[in-house]
Parts: structure tokens; C-alpha cells; sequence
């Protein structure tokens, strides 16, 4: 995933389904804050079994040794992200969205990739007011083999981006 989890997770919700509202916050500039724990084989099989041992080692090594995360990011949430459909994944992807809820201050959706990586999982958002977001995703990934839980919260810092880009969908 390219764009941070926690703004994949408001754009996907507010604009999943036509019949849902989208979120009620504010756009402009957005602090958030997330925290990113991997557990399991994240690493697909295949490309585990291509690399040569030594390699390999490592990367298992790696992947039993990681720790949680916590990374804070600005990014700059037009209103048309909010009021136009999330283009989603990659096509190669081929992945399917399914709403569970959509109100102005809460949503979550479950999402199914079967593509390349396949994955899926579960992201759900709250907008504890305008200004402020809360969001969790947990994803599995490798067939099951591993997950990827964030959890993260934003806050507005004001409607001027300044050199900020916007996201693109």
C-alpha cells in the first residue's frame, strides 16, 4: 500500500457506496498518527522459496525480531476525495469492497484481494468530531499466514495544505 492506512481507510469509507454519507470531517491538512504491528509470514511464499538460503534466513530472522511501529505523517484530504469514489487497489489486485457501515462519524468495510499478494481484512473509522479521526485495520495476509494490525488517530491542522500534496485516488 502506498498511501498511510489510517487516510486509505477514510477515503475507501467515506465513498465506498453510493447510498452511504460520506464521513463528516474536515478537508485540508491531517496529522496522523499510526501504529503498525506485523505478526506471521508476511512474506509470500514463493518469494521465500526463491531466495537463495542464506537470504532467506535472514529475512525469517527479521520477521521474528520486528517490533510495533509508530510513524506520524501530514497529508493533504481534498473535499472531492471525500465526495468522489475511491478507485481502490491496483487492478492487478482484484479486489472487492463490502460496506458494514456508513454514517457521518462512523464506518468500516471488509475488503477481499485475490490478486498477486492476496489479502484482506477489515478497516473501521470514527470521527470523533470534525477535526479529530480514530481508525483500525487489520489485514491478513500470505493465505493467512500473517497479519498487519494498525491502529492510528488524525487530527485537522487547518484547510491551507500548503506544500502538502493532495492524495490521489
Amino acid at each position: 500500500m502506498k498511501m498511510q492506512p489510517a487516510l486509505i481507510g477514510i477515503l475507501m469509507l467515506s465513498s465506498l457506496s453510493i447510498h452511504a454519507e460520506p464521513l463528516d470531517i474536515k478537508p485540508g491538512l491531517w496529522e496522523v498518527t499510526y501504529k503498525t504491528d506485523m505478526s506471521g509470514s508476511t512474506i509470500p511464499e514463493d518469494a521465500l522459496k526463491n531466495m537463495p538460503p542464506e537470504r532467506r534466513e535472514k529475512m525469517l530472522e527479521m520477521l521474528k525480531n520486528r517490533k510495533a511501529k509508530t510513524h506520524t505523517t501530514q497529508s493533504c484530504l481534498t473535499k472531492d476525495n471525500l465526495n468522489q469514489p475511491f478507485k481502490g487497489q491496483d487492478s492487478e489486485d482484484h479486489c472487492t469492497n463490502t460496506v458494514v457501515t456508513a454514517t457521518r462519524t462512523k464506518a468500516e468495510y471488509k475488503f477481499q484481494c485475490s490478486g498477486k499478494e492476496a489479502h484482506s481484512g477489515v478497516i473501521k473509522t470514527e470521527a470523533l468530531s470534525r477535526e479529530s479521526i480514530k481508525n483500525s485495520m487489520l489485514m491478513q495476509v500470505n493465505s493467512g499466514k500473517g497479519s498487519i494490525a494498525n491502529e492510528s488517530t488524525g487530527k485537522w491542522i487547518s484547510a491551507d495544505c500548503g506544500k502538502v500534496q493532495a492524495i490521489n485516488q
